[in-house]
């Protein structure tokens, strides 16, 4: 027999996948050609670098070899560049050059400005019910920490 969701249950389904929506639709605002996973590399490389290649098959959920590939086409672009470890010459690590420092800048201004333009949409009282639950949201979440909650 299967088991019956709860109504918080229900409610955190369709409230996960709302979110992801509106994660995607807010992370489409540039016009570039690069891809979303592109812009995650590069924001991933921005916040402290990448120290390796398996990091970025973790974030791209993609095999090593994937991964890889993906990273050489950033360099030859120009947005990302290598780096082998001053302590450890077989580690390698890689972070944004110029090019792509102002590439992902230019996309989070953008990013910012669509979100801003859509919550702008909403009434005052809609921002402000907007910002109390999902601090509240955010809240409840810090609390449980990070395992999951038992059943």
């Amino acid at each position: 027999m299967a088991k019956t969701k709860s109504a918080a249950e229900a409610t955190a389904d369709k409230f996960n996948t709302t979110l992801m929506d509106i994660l995607l639709l807010a992370d489409k605002p540039h016009r570039s050609d690069l891809s979303n996973s592109a812009f995650e590399v590069l924001k991933a490389a921005a916040n402290g670098g990448i120290d390796r290649v398996g990091a970025v098959a973790e974030l791209l959920d993609c095999a090593p070899n994937s991964a890889s590939e993906f990273l050489s086409r950033l360099i030859e672009r120009g947005l990302l560049k290598k780096q082998r470890r001053e302590d450890n010459a077989s580690f390698v690590s890689f972070s944004l050059t110029p090019a792509g420092k102002k590439e992902l800048k230019s996309y989070l201004s953008l990013e910012k400005k669509r979100l801003a333009d859509a919550v702008e949409a909403l009434s005052d009282e809609e921002q402000t019910q907007l910002l109390d639950l999902s601090t509240k949201l955010r809240d409840a979440l810090k609390a449980l920490g990070s395992a999951p909650a038992a059943k």
